[in-house]
C-alpha cells in the first residue's frame, strides 16, 4: 500500500499539475477578482518553476557534493541502487538505460580503477501492475557485457523502494557475513534518503552520488531569463524525493546522517 501510495503521491506534487489546476479554476470561476488573481498566480508560478537558474540553485543545495575519485581508497563493495532503467519499450532485446545510468557506469569507472572489489546490485522490479524482469538482473547483464566477472557480482531482486534496498541489503551483508567498507552508488538528489535509509537499517556506507542534475552554473540571457522545460522537470524531481526524505523520515524508516 504504501509503494502504491507513494507514486499516487508523486503526481499530486508535480508544479504543472498545480499551475493546471489553477489555470482549470480561473476558467470555471465567475467571479471576475478570483479569476484574474488565478490567472496571475499560475503566470508567476510558471515563471519560476521554469527558470533553470532558480532551480540549479536549489539543487546545489540538496545534492550531495561530487567525491573526487582520488580521495576514496581500495577495497570497497559498491552498494548499486537501481531505478535507472526503461522497461515499457520494444524491442527486448537490450536494456533501455535512463539519465540515471551514472550509478553504472561510474560503478564500472571505479572497479577498473580498483577502487571497489565487489558490487552489490539492488532493486526489484518497481512496477504497480504487470510484470517486469527485476532491475538488478539487467544492470548485472549490462556489467557482464562491460567483462566484470559474475563472482564479483550480488544481485538483490526483492526491493521496490529505498527502504527496502537497505533492508534487503542488510540481509545480504549478514547471511553473507560480508564486512566493510561499503561505498553506496545512487543519483546525488537520492543520497539523503538512501544513506538515511542505510544507517537505520544498520549499515555504515561511504556516499558516492552520482547522477547529477545541478551544474556549475552560468550567467547568459538563456540560463538567467528564458523559461525552460527541463527547469519544470528538475522541479518535479527535486520536490518528489524532498517530500520522499521526509515521508521516511516521519514514519522512522531513514535517519539523519
Amino acid at each position: 500500500m504504501f509503494f502504491i501510495l507513494s507514486k499516487i503521491l508523486f503526481y499530486l506534487v508535480m508544479p504543472m499539475v498545480w499551475i493546471i489546476g489553477i489555470l482549470i479554476y480561473s476558467i470555471f470561476t465567475r467571479d471576475v477578482r478570483r479569476k484574474k488573481a488565478a490567472v496571475i498566480s499560475a503566470t508567476l508560478l510558471l515563471l519560476f518553476f521554469s527558470n533553470e537558474f532558480i532551480v540549479n540553485k536549489a539543487l546545489l543545495y540538496w545534492e550531495e557534493a561530487p567525491v573526487p575519485i582520488a580521495d576514496l581508497q581500495s577495497g570497497y563493495t559498491a552498494v548499486v541502487l537501481t531505478g535507472i532503467t526503461e522497461s515499457n519499450k520494444s524491442p527486448k532485446d537490450r536494456i533501455y538505460y535512463n539519465k540515471g545510468a551514472d550509478r553504472l557506469l561510474h560503478t564500472l569507472q571505479l572497479y577498473r580503477e580498483h577502487k571497489i572489489k565487489s558490487i552489490i546490485i539492488s532493486g526489484g522490479a518497481a512496477v504497480v501492475v504487470g510484470e517486469q524482469i527485476p532491475e538488478a538482473e539487467s544492470l548485472k547483464k549490462t556489467f557482464l557485457n562491460a567483462a566484470i566477472p559474475s563472482n564479483a557480482m550480488i544481485i538483490e531482486t526483492e526491493s521496490r523502494n529505498t527502504m527496502e534496498n537497505a533492508l534487503f541489503t542488510k540481509k545480504i551483508i549478514d547471511s553473507l557475513n560480508l564486512k566493510g567498507p561499503f561505498l553506496l552508488v545512487t543519483s546525488a538528489f537520492h543520497m539523503k534518503r538512501a544513506n538515511g535509509c542505510f544507517k537505520k537499517a544498520g549499515i555504515e556506507v561511504t556516499e558516492y552520488p552520482t547522477d547529477f542534475y545541478s551544474t556549475d552554473g552560468k550567467f547568459t540571457p538563456d540560463y538567467l531569463i528564458i523559461p525552460s522545460e527541463r527547469a519544470l522537470s528538475k522541479w518535479s524531481l527535486l520536490i518528489h524525493e524532498i517530500l520522499g526524505y521526509w515521508v521516511y523520515r516521519i514514519m522512522g524508516y531513514s535517519i539523519p546522517t
